[in-house]
C-alpha cells in the first residue's frame, strides 16, 4: 500500500512541477563586452576582409515619446578588437564606445543550433526566431545579407505593409533585398 501511494505521489508531483514548462530552452544569452569577444560569441556576419563579425547590444533612449523614459534595446555590429559598436536606428547610425557603456555581446552554448533561413521558405515548426532587441516595445529580430563583399547584420523591420531588413554600413542605413533570418532550434 505504502508503495502504491508513493508512485502516485510521484506521479502527481511530476506532473505537477512539469506543467506549463517548456520542453526546450533557447541556449543563446548576453555576456558584458569588456573589449575582448568572449569565446562562446557567435559570428554572424564578416567584414569586407573576412574577418568575423558579432551581434552586440546597447541601449538607446526612444525619442519617440519625451514625456516617458523608454529605452530601446538595439542589435549592433561588433568587430573583432573594436571599440565602438555601431547599429541602425531611427533613420541614421548609433555609435556606441564599449569601453564607457553598457554592451553585451550574443553568446550561445552550440553554434550548431542556430540556422539562417530565407524570410521566403516555411519555417519549421522546431525552429524559432532569435529575439536580438526590442524597439517601440516590439520585438527585434535578427537579419544578414552579402553587401559588396562582406555579410552584414541587422534588424528586421515589419508594418502592416511589408518586412525587410536594415543594416548599417557605410555610416548609413541600407535595405537589402535578399537576406536571411537568424534562427535557433533544438
Amino acid at each position: 500500500m505504502m508503495i502504491l501511494l508513493l508512485f502516485y505521489l510521484t506521479a502527481a508531483i511530476s506532473q505537477f512541477s512539469c506543467s506549463g514548462i517548456p520542453s526546450s530552452v533557447e541556449d543563446y544569452f548576453w555576456r558584458d563586452y569588456t573589449g575582448i569577444v568572449p569565446k562562446d560569441a557567435l559570428a554572424c556576419g564578416t567584414d569586407s576582409n573576412g574577418n568575423p563579425t558579432y551581434i552586440a547590444q546597447i541601449s538607446v533612449p526612444s525619442p519617440r515619446d519625451p514625456t516617458r523614459s523608454t529605452v530601446d534595446v538595439l542589435p549592433a555590429i561588433l568587430e573583432a578588437g573594436a571599440i565602438t559598436v555601431y547599429a541602425p536606428y531611427n533613420v541614421d547610425v548609433v555609435y556606441r564606445d564599449a569601453s564607457n557603456s553598457s554592451v553585451k555581446v550574443l553568446c550561445v552554448y552550440s553554434s550548431s543550433y542556430y540556422k539562417w533561413h530565407s524570410p521566403k521558405t516555411l519555417l519549421p515548426s522546431f525552429h524559432k526566431y532569435v529575439i536580438v532587441g526590442y524597439e517601440s516595445s516590439s520585438p527585434l529580430y535578427l537579419g544578414r545579407a552579402e553587401v559588396n563583399n562582406a555579410t552584414v547584420t541587422g534588424k528586421i523591420y515589419a508594418n502592416d505593409r511589408e518586412a525587410g531588413l536594415i543594416v548599417a554600413y557605410d555610416a548609413g542605413q541600407i535595405y537589402p533585398h535578399s537576406y536571411t533570418i537568424l534562427t535557433y532550434y533544438r
